[in-house]
Parts: structure tokens; sequence; C-alpha cells
């Protein structure tokens, strides 16, 4: 059997100030921790239901999240890998919603022929619909307007206005 890889050291600051967190809100939970090259992935578990720590549209888990780098940040001096905060698989299964609304979308937008805007989103979110959409040659995406109403655009190429970003 082959021994588990030991946590760096930004992932392991990231786990256990996770759960002090936790122990302080005297939430009864466990952390688990993995990483790749450029992320940390901490996942959330206990047999109370966790969509207290999730809150309407992960605002909750986004705060616990932001809390989590600064205090990583702080700790190691550097900005690290991304670190993602996930409770009950909310993460996975939100993103993969935003997946199959983006193929719907573009299908619809092939179908018109027109370019539809998508509701405002986190940085986040329109990252995750920009991928898709990004693996598709025939649409274009581009982000419009200032947060918290930044918005994506899914449309043919040659719809997106000059000097659009991605």
């Amino acid at each position: 059997m082959t021994e588990p890889t030991p946590l760096t050291e930004e992932a392991q600051i990231a786990k256990d100030a996770l759960a002090r967190m936790l122990a302080e809100m005297e939430f009864p939970a466990e952390v688990d921790a993995s990483e790749t090259t450029d992320q940390v992935l901490l996942t959330i578990t206990s047999a109370q239901p966790l969509g207290v720590l999730i809150g309407k549209n992960a605002q909750t888990l986004n705060a616990i999240e932001l809390v989590l780098k600064q205090i990583v940040q702080h700790k190691t001096h550097s900005y690290g890998k991304h670190l993602q905060v996930d409770a009950e698989g909310y993460r996975e299964d939100h993103a993969q919603h935003l997946r199959e609304l983006a193929a719907d979308v573009a299908d619809r937008v092939r179908e018109n022929q027109e370019a539809i805007e998508l509701e405002p989103m986190n940085a986040r979110d329109r990252r995750t619909v920009h991928m898709v959409i990004q693996e598709m040659d025939d649409l274009r995406t581009y982000s419009a307007g200032e947060d918290p109403y930044r918005h994506i655009v899914i449309c043919l190429p040659g719809q997106e206005p000059e000097g659009a970003r991605e």
C-alpha cells in the first residue's frame, strides 16, 4: 500500500486553520485536504447538514475561503496555490450546473444566431462558463458590466464588441 503524500506547509496550515475555525464555531465536522500543483482543496464533512456553512449562493463558503486565504498568506508570506473550500460536494454540483447551462445557451445561440446574456455571476462562475465555451470552436464569450452585475455574453464569432475580453 502506498503512503499518502504529505501535505505542503501551505495545505497543512489551511487544513489546521479550517479545523480550528469549525471547532470555535462548535460545528462538529472533519476537514480533509488534497492538493495539486496549483490548488489546495479542503473538504468539510459532517453528520450534520452543512447548509449553514455553505450559505445562500455559497456566500458563507466563500467568506470562509477568503479568511483562510488571508491566514495562509500571512503565515507563509506568499500568495501560493489557489485555495478552495467545499462542503457536501457543493462546488462540483454547482460547476456541473454551470457547464450544463453553458451548453444549453450555446445551443440556443447557434439555433437563433443571436448573442445571449447570462445573469450576473461571480468571477469563479464566469470562469467556469468561459472554459466550457472556449472548447467550442464556433462560439465566443466575453464579460460585460461591472461587479456585482458583471455577466457573460455568449455569441458567434464577430458578434463580440471590439476590445471585448474573455
